[in-house]
């Protein structure tokens, strides 16, 4: 693991720890995950607090890093937790953000292009555009719903 794997990491345990009203830190702690892919790329999995309408939750998030460390590709996910049953991508999806680079005229590409709103439930190849840019957002975004109790619906724009 790099250097900068490894700082960014420990930031992201950092925002773990420091937001227990969204993180479930005791209950399924057992699910928590944090790997590396490559010497460029980490994925971790962070479970939330039970939400009123989708039980037990988790925050995937998905970073490729460059050479200076800096965060140059990202999606954070809302997906159902995979801890007592495995499913399929699309089964688990709740809502995505991402900032991958798409072609103009293709399915993928939307007006805010790179950073796009995966924005409907178990179909989650449908993209809107978005405002949100930053892992910081997405925290606030899933606390609103976490520890609000709200439903998400797929008209909501961010």
């Amino acid at each position: 693991m790099g250097n900068f794997q490894a700082d960014r990491l420990q930031s992201i345990q950092k925002i773990f720890e420091e937001n227990p009203r969204l993180f479930e830190q005791e209950r399924y702690s057992n699910i928590v995950r944090y790997d590396t892919k490559g010497s460029m790329k980490i994925n971790v999995t962070l479970p939330l607090k039970d939400h009123k309408h989708y039980g037990e939750t988790v925050l995937f998030i998905s970073e490729k890093l460059n050479e200076a460390g800096q965060i140059i590709e990202y999606h954070y996910a809302w997906e159902l937790s995979q801890r007592l049953n495995r499913m399929g991508k699309k089964p688990r999806h709740i809502m995505a953000f991402g900032n991958e680079d798409h072609e103009p005229g293709t399915h993928a590409w939307v007006p805010s292009n790179p950073y796009h709103h995966h924005h409907v439930p178990n179909e989650p190849k449908k993209r809107k555009e978005t405002t949100v840019e930053e892992l910081h957002r997405v925290i606030e975004i899933l606390t609103d719903y976490i520890h609000g109790g709200l439903t998400y619906v797929s008209t909501q724009s961010f």
